[in-house]
C-alpha cells in the first residue's frame, strides 16, 4: 500500500487569479512479483464549506519516492480568506488523507 509522507499548497499565500499547486509525496515498496498498485487521487478545495474545486485522477503508483503536482488556477473573483484542501488516496477501497489550507490575499494587498 502507498504511504502519502506529505501533502501541500504552495504559496500558502496568493491573490485571485494565480496559480497553486497542490504537491502530495508518497512512498511505496513493490516486490518483483507485485503488480502495479492502481489508484484514484482525489482533490477537493473548500471555501466556507462550500466546495469550489473536485477533480479525480486514476493513477499507478511506482516504487519508490515520488512527487506528485497538480496546478490549480485560481479564479479571477476569487474571495478573499481561507481556503481547505483535502487530498485523498484511494486504494483498494481504502482513503488515505491529507489536509491543508491555503490564504487568498485581497488583490490590494499585492503580490
Amino acid at each position: 500500500m502507498p504511504g502519502l509522507l506529505q501533502s501541500e499548497v504552495i504559496p500558502e499565500r496568493i491573490i485571485p487569479g494565480k496559480e497553486i499547486n497542490l504537491r502530495m509525496r508518497y512512498a511505496t515498496c513493490l516486490t518483483a512479483s507485485s503488480s502495479p498498485q492502481k489508484s484514484e487521487i482525489i482533490r477537493a478545495v473548500y471555501y466556507k464549506d462550500r466546495m469550489v474545486f473536485h477533480d479525480r485522477t486514476k493513477y499507478t503508483f511506482k516504487p519508490g519516492t515520488w512527487t506528485i503536482d497538480a496546478f490549480i488556477k485560481l479564479p479571477d473573483d476569487a474571495k478573499p480568506g481561507t481556503y481547505i484542501v483535502d487530498s485523498t488516496v484511494i486504494y483498494r477501497d481504502k482513503p488515505i488523507k491529507k489536509s491543508n489550507t491555503f490564504e487568498v490575499k485581497n488583490i490590494r494587498e499585492g503580490k
